[in-house]
């Protein structure tokens, strides 16, 4: 304090790490409103990825004027992609709802509530497929059938952080089902978790030039 007046140092570790808070719930919520007519799902998870990855933890620009430039431009090709991933998600989620009402009639028939779970299950790895697939958007620009192929090659390829990623998803679900306020920070954490998945193998397969860019913006510096 100086002459009367409280200076705080707002480049210290306590207010760093509340402004990345508040961007958390910030992406978060901005990704839950632009997801809400569901076909704009895709879109909007490669708006957040590109903006967890150059805002979040580069602190580079503005996190809105980013997020809304990525949906707007990525929209039109990403929506075959997004109804491609939502029509294999709607189809096993279909097989679970009928495998539960086929158990509930059957309780005596192991078999039935063996097959309910692993389809209830199968749900998580459509769910971790479709996440690769449009972090690969958020990151390249590409056709829909390249990038439904190159998120399938990328959930293999990076196996064990796809199994962390179904993880992360089955206790995000159990969480905001007991918490539901949690569903206003959890998407930007589990996008951040991808990030640090996915970027080295990014990296491996962008051109030298690419790369140099990369290296030059440090988009990582803050975090």
């Amino acid at each position: 304090m100086k002459d009367g007046v409280m200076k705080f140092n707002y480049d210290n570790v306590v207010f760093r790490v509340i402004a990345k808070i508040a961007d958390a719930f910030y992406i978060s919520i901005l990704w839950l409103i632009l997801c809400l007519p569901v076909v704009t799902a895709g879109a909007s998870t490669s708006a957040m990825y590109y903006v967890v990855h150059n805002q979040f933890r580069g602190g580079r620009g503005y996190i809105w004027k980013s997020f809304w430039k990525v949906f707007k431009e990525d929209f039109k090709s990403s929506l075959l992609c997004t109804l491609a991933v939502e029509a294999l998600f709607a189809l096993v989620h279909f097989d679970v709802v009928f495998m539960n009402s086929l158990a509930a009639a059957n309780p005596d028939v192991a078999w039935v509530g063996a097959v309910h779970v692993i389809f209830y299950y199968l749900q998580f790895f459509v769910i971790a497929w479709g996440a690769f697939v449009f972090c690969y958007r958020g990151r390249f620009s590409d056709g829909v059938k390249r990038s439904l192929k190159n998120g399938g090659m990328l959930f293999f390829n990076c196996f064990l952080w796809a199994l962390g990623l179904i993880a992360l998803l089955i206790i995000a679900v159990t969480i905001v089902r007991d918490m539901p306020f949690f569903i206003l920070v959890i998407p930007c954490l589990i996008m951040l978790y991808l990030d640090f998945a996915l970027e080295n193998t990014f990296r491996r397969v962008m051109s030298p030039e690419d790369r140099e860019m990369e290296k030059e913006k440090d988009y990582t510096k803050d975090f």
